[in-house]
């Protein structure tokens, strides 16, 4: 990091100067993730920092599909191993509604099944089928 060394003497006069405080550097990166390239994007910005002595805070938010999720988790867990220390936040991250996952979170001949795959195959609305899961979602929440 950095700071600045500044005098004032009594008689008005100003002098400054920059000063080196140390090798650790703070690094923001904010990123929206959609796919893998989004994914190897990320891995491979971070791969041209100073690791060793950059803390990181990273920003993620988009939607991925179940495999790419994995991909980013496998991505994080490298980047996590390089850098002095990461902090990460991944509730930002939404997954993509595909027919395989609306079949894995409801039975076959649910309505929540067959709204959702209604919704996920009118392509003129694309983000009424995430609103209408987290409509399902909190109505089965306690």
């Amino acid at each position: 990091g950095h700071a600045w060394w500044i005098e004032l003497g009594m008689d008005g006069a100003c002098r400054h100067e920059q000063l080196t405080s140390g090798g650790v550097r703070f690094l923001r990166l904010k990123r929206e993730l959609r796919n893998s390239d989004d994914i190897a994007a990320l891995s491979s910005k971070c791969s041209l920092l100073d690791a060793a002595n950059t803390i990181l805070d990273l920003q993620l938010s988009g939607r991925l599909r179940a495999e790419e999720f994995t991909d980013l988790k496998a991505c994080l867990g490298t980047i996590h191993e390089k850098f002095l220390y990461v902090s990460q936040d991944l509730e930002g991250i939404a997954r993509v509604l595909d027919s395989i996952a609306i079949s894995s979170k409801f039975p076959e001949r649910t309505l929540p099944h067959a709204l959702l795959n209604a919704l996920l195959a009118d392509e003129s609305h694309p983000g009424d089928t995430h609103l209408a899961l987290e409509i399902i979602e909190s109505l089965q929440r306690p």
